[in-house]
């Protein structure tokens, strides 16, 4: 199985901590994400839609982290408590949670951390400020605010259990906290304890630290940009 991602991409992690929780072995190609994936040579060998994750298998490729992830464990694991196949409701659960993160958590936070943060180096384009960064953080904090508040009396998403839910929605959630620097503990102390308890996974913590020296590399990136901007 060939994989294209970037541990800087949240979907391309959660394929990741698929893969290796149920120990597939895969050949991996780091893509950097706009300058590789928007090529007309990405798009035409790769993925036309120019995004990563994609996985090959028999020289056929599977894009859209959620149809891969689901692809996957139905296809080498459908016991496997993730996205279990023997309780059908859960999978439901599991299914609308999924869609409340592609559907109304990734469509704010993206926006709010390319605007806030990384607009200047990753497209050119500045900071946004004013008003509009406002409506950004409000957007962030009002999906943080339903988040924290669902988590309410749970250990995981579900309940008991981590799922294929809370491997999405970590994966959102542990950028956007880090890369706007905010402060969980009082706030969002559910989602604080909830963080907790998904890095207890070892692939999880492995997955997420490479994040964090990746999110560090590019704060310097920035600083050096911005000194050379002041000389």
């Amino acid at each position: 199985m060939k994989v294209w991602g970037n541990n800087s991409s949240q979907p391309s992690r959660t394929i990741h901590y698929v893969l290796q929780k149920l120990s597939i072995e895969y050949e991996f190609h780091n893509v950097q994400l706009i300058k590789d994936t928007r090529t007309e040579e990405f798009k035409k060998d790769v993925n036309p839609r120019g995004k990563v994750p994609v996985i090959e298998i028999d020289g056929q490729k599977l894009t859209e982290s959620t149809a891969i992830a689901r692809f996957l464990i139905n296809k080498y694991d459908p016991e496997n408590e993730l996205y279990p196949s023997t309780d059908i409701f859960k999978r439901a659960k599991i299914d609308e949670w999924i869609a409340i993160s592609n559907e109304s958590y990734r469509p704010t936070f993206g926006p709010a951390y390319m605007g806030l943060v990384f607009n200047p180096v990753l497209v050119g384009k500045p900071l946004v400020e004013g008003d509009e960064a406002t409506q950004l953080m409000e957007g962030v904090k009002n999906n943080l605010k339903d988040l924290n508040e669902n988590l309410e009396g749970k250990k995981f998403i579900l309940g008991e259990t981590m799922t294929l839910a809370d491997i999405f929605i970590f994966n959102e959630v542990v950028f956007i906290v880090d890369i706007l620097d905010i402060e969980t503990a009082g706030t969002y102390d559910n989602i604080k304890a909830w963080l907790e308890e998904v890095q207890l996974d070892p692939i999880i913590k492995d997955i997420t630290e490479e994040l964090k020296h990746s999110i560090e590399g590019f704060r310097e990136m920035t600083k050096t940009k911005e000194e050379a901007k002041d000389d």
